[in-house]
């Protein structure tokens, strides 16, 4: 969703400038930085080794690709 948003953003030339302009004060107080701090400090995706070996096997996801997976979503907690 936010990569179509920029496509179409990039698209304009001064709707891209007036995004600049109306984020930039919000941007140098802080309160984008905040915001991503609460919502990451929220947000703890389940244990990974809870995950039924057979959910893998329903999405395609090979056997060997798995321990990938689980360590990628290990590192987001």
């Amino acid at each position: 969703m936010v990569n179509t948003i920029y496509r179409r953003l990039a698209m304009n030339e001064e709707a891209l400038d007036w995004c600049r302009e109306n984020t930039k004060p919000i941007i140098l107080i802080g309160v984008i930085d905040r915001a991503g701090e609460q919502i990451t400090g929220e947000l703890v995706i389940g244990d990974a080794a809870t995950f039924p070996a057979e959910v893998f096997r329903l999405e395609g996801v090979a056997e060997d690709q798995c321990p990938v997976i689980l360590a990628v979503i290990d590192r987001y907690n």
